[in-house]
């Protein structure tokens, strides 16, 4: 299997490979791990799967449909985040059940994540600039804070605070 050259950032086949990476990450892997799997899930060979998402052979792509289908049963959300975005939407997945076991550890896990987007954010600009990296990881982090927020309005809406 031939590894995947970059995909444009911003673009319809990059939000594909970041799902593809999600799924593999979710499952304990990595990209390619995450390609075998959506593979095998789709019921196609690998080459197949991985065939569908290059974007220099126009003989075919991979269907909206198929997308849906990985993205409900790996519950993944980088192409929901890139359609929100085409809109100029934004999308935070909701916060697993209980994630957090009372309101004082939602506290605290938003302090953790904002802190580190700050750390993150100031160590970045030491140098007076933001590289494209920095940026992704800050993107990364804030994700992550706005969850955590998240999560602990998902606990005080279903009347958590007594």
């Amino acid at each position: 299997m031939r590894p995947m050259k970059p995909r444009q950032p911003g673009s319809a086949h990059e939000a594909l490979e970041l799902m593809v990476a999600e799924i593999g990450e979710g499952q304990g892997s990595d990209a390619w791990g995450g390609s075998k799997l959506a593979a095998d899930f789709l019921n196609i060979k690998p080459t197949t799967f991985n065939h569908l998402l290059d974007p220099d052979h126009l003989t075919g792509q991979l269907s909206f449909a198929r997308v849906a289908e990985l993205v409900a049963h790996y519950r993944v959300v980088a192409p929901i985040r890139f359609l929100a975005g085409l809109v100029g939407c934004k999308v935070a997945k909701l916060p697993r059940p209980g994630a957090a076991t009372t309101e004082a550890n939602a506290l605290l896990s938003i302090a953790k994540e904002s802190t580190e987007v700050l750390a993150t954010g100031w160590a970045a600009l030491a140098d007076g600039e933001l590289s494209p990296v920095e940026a992704r990881e800050m993107r990364k982090q804030i994700g992550e804070a706005v969850e955590a927020l998240l999560e602990l309005d998902a606990r005080l809406e279903a009347g958590g605070a007594k």
